[in-house]
């Protein structure tokens, strides 16, 4: 139960990551930032659609890595007994 319970938080997080990325894109084809300011290309307008889009992205790359290392360790079955060495 636990593993799916895992699986399942990083398909959520891989589905949010995209939802992220598509949110990017979309405010880019909108101008990204450019309709804060309506008398046209302003530094202000610029430097607020950088830090979205930074924003956007870091988004993007913690939530694919939550994902990924939630998938992972529902997948992949830990031991719990020590290696036995003989020497």
């Amino acid at each position: 139960m636990k593993r799916a319970i895992k699986m399942l938080g990083g398909a959520c997080c891989f589905l949010a990551s995209l939802i992220f990325g598509f949110l990017a894109l979309a405010y880019i084809a909108g101008g990204a930032g450019l309709q804060c300011f309506p008398l046209g290309i302003s530094t202000g307008g610029v430097l607020l659609g950088l830090i979205h889009v930074a924003g956007f992205s870091a988004g993007v790359v913690v939530l694919f890595s939550l994902g990924a290392c939630l998938c992972s360790e529902a997948l992949i079955e830990k031991s719990t007994k020590a290696h036995d060495t003989d020497r």
